[in-house]
């Protein structure tokens, strides 16, 4: 498995959200699929600002197992990610321990 953290400065003009939703249509992009394949849930980020709120989403192809997760905190928007293969065993209790470790100041 590979694990992400990744974050971006929103520039002016742009919202947090509209970042997020770049953000998931370049991550998606590279496996070829449509945003409508990937199960989309909210998730709770503690220190996270509120609005746009957190956001998971998961896709599991016949190569590719993946788990992404946004969230903003003033003008900055972040993603972590866990990719692993269809063979990665406790795949998806991986990424929840992952992500659920977050914890902002």
């Amino acid at each position: 498995m590979q694990f992400t953290f990744g974050q971006i400065s929103v520039p002016p003009g742009v919202s947090a959200s509209d970042a997020i939703k770049a953000w998931q249509q370049a991550s998606l992009a590279p496996l070829n699929v449509a945003s409508s394949e990937a199960v989309t849930d909210a998730f709770a980020v503690k220190g996270a600002w509120p609005s746009p709120p957190p956001m998971r989403r998961r896709l599991h192809t016949h190569q590719h197992l993946v788990q992404w997760l946004w969230w903003a905190r003033g003008d900055m928007v972040y993603q972590v990610a866990v990719y692993g293969s269809v063979k990665a065993k406790a795949f998806d209790d991986t990424a929840e321990v992952y992500f659920s470790g977050i914890k902002l100041p």
